[in-house]
């Protein structure tokens, strides 16, 4: 947890100084709200800094680098299209390409990469998954940081992780592995932060070896690069399942804390007393 606020206080630190130096920026834009210039440097704070995008892309749509307002007003159109979702996501690689700033660059292929995952998202033919999953294999990802969320089986308060092996994989070879204790209560989850080397890694997969109770099982999985969380919108798989309705979906379906309101949705069980995996694949999508 220690290293998680010292990261966290790092990043505010830094936007604090971007923030500013944008001083004079800020104040040509109160006395000239079209000068592309100005729009363009708060876009880059906001989008690439920042990683606000609802505040970034507006910037970015009147600014002065051209590319960059094509893309932005792609996005403030909102596409539903696949085919429109995966060419916004084909612009950004390619500015990603032409950027001059390292980490501007990766915000871009994040960017790119959430545009992919709509494209592909709900969608059963195999030619755009296929598209997709090329272009997403394309993009290297460095997790800074997992958050795992252990569940406690609602009313019943009788499932759950205590011990977990938790193994970062890289095109197919383990980039690390560790034994994890998670922190577990009868009476409501509890989220356990791992801080990563920011290694690439393209696949998280976490084995639960000891439960309390009846069997193991964890709420969500949260991956971490940045401020964007490379789990929603990636394909998750398991070794099985207790039961219809706690399936490994609900791994990265938002809900962190299960309530008797939320019994049998939110969290994903193992098999009664049964060691079993969990395995997040973050180059293809869901």
């Amino acid at each position: 947890m220690l290293r998680e606020i010292e990261a966290t206080q790092k990043w505010l630190t830094m936007l604090r100084r971007k923030w500013k130096d944008l001083r004079r920026t800020r104040e040509q834009l109160e006395s000239n709200p079209a000068d592309g210039t100005a729009h363009r440097k708060m876009g880059a704070f906001y989008c690439f800094a920042k990683e606000d995008w609802k505040r970034g892309i507006p910037h970015l749509a009147r600014g002065s680098d051209s590319e960059l307002r094509q893309i932005a007003q792609l996005e403030l159109n909102r596409p539903s299209d696949a085919a429109v979702r995966f060419h916004l996501g084909k612009k950004w690689l390619e500015a990603a390409d032409a950027a001059r700033d390292t980490k501007d660059a990766r915000v871009m292929r994040l960017r790119a990469r959430y545009w992919f995952l709509k494209a592909g998202a709900g969608t059963k033919k195999s030619t755009v998954r296929r598209a997709v999953n090329s272009q997403l294999e394309k993009i290297t990802l460095y997790p800074t940081r997992i958050v795992i969320w252990n569940t406690h089986n609602a009313m019943h308060g009788d499932r759950g992780t205590l011990e977990c092996h938790l193994v970062l994989v890289n095109g197919g070879q383990t980039v690390s592995a560790g034994k994890l204790q998670l922190p577990w209560s009868a009476e409501r989850n509890m989220p356990y932060v791992a801080i990563l080397a920011g290694k690439p890694v393209d696949e998280v997969r976490i084995e639960v070896t000891r439960w309390p109770r009846n069997g193991g099982g964890l709420a969500e999985v949260q991956i971490f690069q940045g401020r964007t969380n490379l789990a929603t919108g990636c394909e998750v798989r398991a070794s099985a399942s207790f039961r219809e309705g706690f399936t490994h979906d609900n791994l990265t379906d938002g809900i962190t804390g299960a309530t008797e309101e939320k019994f049998s949705k939110g969290y994903w069980l193992l098999p009664h007393k049964t060691k079993g995996w969990c395995s997040f694949h973050l180059d293809k999508a869901k």
